[in-house]
């Protein structure tokens, strides 16, 4: 990221718990990064679904995202409605984090 800082999760997810599935006790990954204009990029974590983010625009309008990674076409779009993809295994992560 160029410029901007990163902030706890935690007090987004209280804005917008609305675009989770708590039911399925989906959470936001545990630092959001913010830009210099004030937009809020945070990860939903991998759960349910490989690659869906939490859009927070600089006017506060908060938006589910997904990539399009396991639709084929990598080409973002606003989620209507959450669609399980069998989500990332924990140790695929795990070995993510520790490769870099």
């Amino acid at each position: 990221m160029l410029g901007g800082t990163v902030m706890s999760s935690e007090e987004l997810s209280k804005k917008v718990g609305n675009l989770l599935n708590l039911e399925k006790e989906e959470h936001l990954a545990p630092k959001v990064p913010v830009t210099p204009n004030g937009e809020t990029y945070a990860m939903v974590a991998p759960t349910i679904t490989k690659d869906n983010f939490i859009l927070v625009d600089s006017q506060g309008q908060a938006r589910r995202m997904d990539v399009g990674d396991s639709e084929g076409h990598r080409m973002p779009f606003v989620v209507q409605t959450i669609v399980e993809d069998g989500g990332t295994p924990w140790y695929v992560e795990f070995w993510h984090w520790i490769t870099g």
